[in-house]
């Protein structure tokens, strides 16, 4: 249809004509980072932040500290039905500009967890601007499941304070 092909060509606007060997491979794909670019050129930087059940407290903290900061939390579950959670989840990591992981050690938390982050690299390595993932370590040992896909990453500590690590994080944005 014509939407295909103009979306298409859009999408080679948005993109200023870069990364076109990423539309050879997969056209979606190529439109889907199109789409992300131009609405993370729109607003504040925004967040994701993937955290287990047991860190939720500290994950609606942080969030309101980023937001003081000038950084929008995205993907909180207050009010979505858990049959909407997958569909939810990923439109906020589409919709981020970058992710914090929030690594407790939980066992519970590992299914979800790495479905997020492998999400966000999934998409971050068609993106053209760089979106960051920043691990944040609430605890002081990683569990192995953490290590393979996050090992290349620097890891910041929590130290307790909730204020100084969303100012690590806002100067690390």
């Amino acid at each position: 249809s014509i939407n295909y092909s103009l979306e298409t060509i859009a999408s080679l606007l948005a993109q200023s004509f870069s990364h076109t060997s990423l539309l050879v491979d997969s056209r979606d794909e190529y439109v889907s980072a199109a789409r992300r670019l131009t609405r993370q050129k729109a607003g504040r930087p925004s967040v994701f932040i993937s955290h287990s059940d047991g860190d939720d407290a500290l994950a609606h903290h942080l969030a309101r500290n980023l937001d003081e900061l000038g950084i929008t939390a995205l993907g909180t579950l207050q009010s979505v039905s858990h049959q909407q959670i997958s569909d939810f989840l990923d439109k906020a990591i589409t919709d981020a500009t970058h992710m914090i992981v929030l690594v407790s050690g939980d066992e519970t938390q590992s299914l979800w967890q790495e479905r997020e982050i492998r999400t966000f690299l999934r998409q971050a390595a068609s993106d053209a601007p760089t979106r960051m993932l920043i691990p944040v370590q609430t605890r002081q040992e990683l569990r192995p499941w953490v290590l393979p896909l996050l090992r290349q990453y620097r890891h910041i500590q929590f130290a307790g304070s909730v204020a100084r690590l969303a100012q690590e994080i806002y100067r690390l944005i």
